[in-house]
């Protein structure tokens, strides 16, 4: 029964990997478009997404630091109290950066000079125009 155990594990953990290599792939091809992961709209970068990315990133080279002598104890990393601050922290302040840029758009002006919102949007965003009494 273990080594079933462990067989399965390394089928999903070859699995993974082959997931990661068709994602990293297809961002290196241009399947999947990058321009904007770093700003809203094509703005300039904003503060929060790029905290938010440095964070992901810190926290995957600790877990690829810690995976080796966790596979050698048979068991998952432990994760300490202050990774998890961060990671609760980071996100947070992705999620109150993304409301203030929402909520607190100023107007603005596009190419023919109507004021618009500078962000946010969608469906309920959108003004229709009238419809003309048939």
């Amino acid at each position: 029964m273990a080594q079933l155990a462990e067989a399965l594990g390394y089928c999903l953990l070859a699995w993974l990997a082959v997931l990661a290599a068709i994602l990293a792939f297809r961002m290196l091809t241009g399947e999947i478009p990058l321009e904007g992961i770093l700003t809203t709209k094509g703005e300039d970068i904003d503060p929060e997404r790029l905290q938010s990315i440095l964070v992901t990133c810190f926290v995957l080279i600790f877990f690829i630091i810690e995976v080796p002598g966790a596979l050698a104890r048979r068991s998952l990393p432990d994760i300490p109290q202050a990774l998890l601050v961060l990671l609760g922290g980071s996100n947070g302040l992705y999620l109150g950066g993304k409301i203030a840029r929402t909520q607190g758009a100023a107007p603005t002006r596009n190419r023919r000079g109507r004021k618009t919102a500078s962000r946010g949007g969608g469906a309920a965003g959108k003004r229709r125009s009238p419809q003309k009494p048939s």
